[in-house]
């Protein structure tokens, strides 16, 4: 899909006829499939670097590449249903049925790689941890910037990834009394907010 906006059928004269809102809906899946358009590469890279830090961390080996080919299985789905789409066309009969499939894929592949930060074992360490923070806020940062033009697919990718983390953070710090989880657990909920309301 082009990022050209003039480009887009929504905007197209064959688009004149339709009402306002059909067109907007179109306009809106056709965006949303020339944002997404590269993501994958970002996220098998990132899960794969993730995965050495895992591996690193100690996390057992099996857990770790069984995260991994869930985070790869799902996105070589979202592949294939983009080829399949871009094959097909996004027309004012289908656009909204393909966004909320694409949409909904998409919300599974983020936040089955969101999980790679609640894998990290409790004694790993700062680094370990902190990274896990960071995967998580990359993947939040992208879902809202990226794709803004539907709200409720970056809204659930960020409650989605940062309220499990944020309540494991909290349940750490309870348990095991470093100082270190609170702050993890309030940078993450701050920065997630602070993204989410940009979005």
């Amino acid at each position: 899909m082009s990022f050209e906006f003039d480009s887009l059928r929504g905007f197209g004269e064959s688009a004149r006829h339709l009402p306002f809102e059909q067109r907007v809906r179109l306009v809106r899946a056709e965006t949303f499939f020339g944002q997404a358009a590269g993501n994958l590469v970002g996220v098998g890279i990132g899960a794969f670097i993730f995965s050495l830090i895992l591996e690193h961390a100690g996390l057992a080996a099996d857990i770790r590449l069984g995260w991994l080919s869930m985070v790869v299985l799902l996105s070589c789905l979202m592949v294939a249903y983009e080829w399949r789409v871009r094959r097909r066309g996004l027309t004012p009969d289908n656009a909204e049925q393909c966004l909320r499939t694409r949409a909904g894929v998409g919300l599974l592949a983020a936040l089955g790689c969101g999980v790679g930060a609640l894998l990290v074992p409790a004694d790993a360490g700062g680094f370990a941890h902190g990274m896990g923070l960071f995967l998580a806020l990359s993947l939040i940062t992208v879902a809202t910037l990226g794709f803004a033009v539907v709200p409720w697919f970056f809204m659930s990718v960020g409650i989605g990834i940062m309220v499990p983390l944020f309540l494991r953070y909290t349940y750490l710090y309870a348990k095991v009394g470093e100082p270190y989880f609170i702050w993890l657990a309030a940078a993450g909920l701050t920065v997630t907010v602070l993204i989410l309301i940009k979005g």
